[in-house]
């Protein structure tokens, strides 16, 4: 085997290392499945044979925010719960959800979230830390959707929905 053959080989090994195996598309459904099941990243990490790291990685890139108390549960219970359930009855993804964007129709679904949360006992501080957002719009977003429910019957047609679907699992 000549030099180059052998430093090849060692730059493969040092980038597999360093970047570790790809999530195979088979990973990405038992992970989300895991993460739905309220399974602690620890779990997850032991029973696919990746690192804790690595689950809490891939789990924020699929839109999942991780409590940091020891052996967290992803996601945290009323949020997570809140959060799979708009994303079923809604069709979107847990990601399209929870990102930044201002752009009609995400923060109303947001705010859905956040009130339904709050429906299932969460204090505003509680969601916020695990939305990731601040106290005070948590706030908002929960008067906001009480507004909307006063004044649009779609809205609150939604909203007793999206209760109704809480109710068997909860």
């Amino acid at each position: 085997m000549s030099q180059i053959e052998t430093s090849i080989k060692s730059v493969k090994r040092i980038e597999n290392l360093r970047h570790g195996r790809q999530w195979t598309e088979e990973e990405h459904v038992r992970l989300m499945q895991a993460a739905m099941a309220m399974q602690s990243t620890t779990d997850i990490a032991r029973d696919m044979g990746r690192s804790i790291w690595s689950v809490e990685s891939r789990l924020h890139r699929l839109g999942f925010r991780l409590s940091r108390r020891k052996a967290a549960r992803v996601p945290v219970r009323p949020v997570g719960r809140a959060i799979e359930v708009v994303c079923r009855v809604l069709e979107c993804t847990p990601k399209d959800l929870m990102s930044r964007s201002r752009v009609h129709p995400w923060p109303q679904r947001r705010f859905l979230v956040y009130w339904l949360a709050r429906q299932m006992g969460a204090s505003n501080t509680f969601i916020a830390r695990n939305a990731r957002v601040d106290h005070s719009t948590v706030f908002y977003g929960c008067r906001r959707i009480e507004g909307l429910r006063e004044k649009a019957i779609s809205i609150r047609n939604l909203s007793d929905r999206l209760l109704a679907e809480l109710e068997p699992t909860s």
